[in-house]
């Protein structure tokens, strides 16, 4: 088996840019559950090992995945907007409601540093999570 992240370009990687979109790539034999249905999770976790984000194949999407001898599931995350940092990348394989494989920091991975706002600023401070948001800035006039 094998599990990467892939950038925009297909090109694996372990650097990622704020708000840029990747894909989880994990390759599965499934010669011993040909024809069970199974589940993919992932799990994202900070270097204080705090729960980032967790995805779950089967909460996230309808399509029932049933195994067969040679498999690719693929998870397109969009806009990755966590904050600069280093992070690890666990996976679990649950077949038949049964977990049968967990890797604890299977891939180890960083969002870089970059002014993203345009405004000078690089910062970690407030949280886990970067917003895409705009600001406005109005004066009210007095009656």
């Amino acid at each position: 088996k094998r599990l990467a992240i892939i950038n925009s370009k297909g090109e694996e990687c372990y650097s990622i840019d704020p708000f840029e979109t990747v894909t989880l790539h994990l390759e599965l034999d499934g010669s011993d559950y040909e024809n069970t249905i199974f589940t993919v999770s992932y799990g994202i976790y900070d270097d204080f090992n705090t729960s980032v984000v967790a995805l779950k194949s089967d909460v996230q999407q309808h399509e029932v995945f049933r195994m067969k001898r040679n498999n690719v599931i693929r998870c397109k995350l969009k806009n990755l907007n966590i904050v600069p940092g280093e992070y690890g990348l666990s996976v679990a394989v649950t077949v038949g409601g049964t977990v049968k494989d967990y890797i604890d920091n299977a891939v180890m991975f960083s969002i870089e540093k970059k002014d993203i706002y345009g405004t000078g600023q690089i910062t970690r401070q407030g949280g886990l999570v970067l917003l895409n948001s705009e600001w406005e800035y109005l004066v009210k006039e007095e009656v």
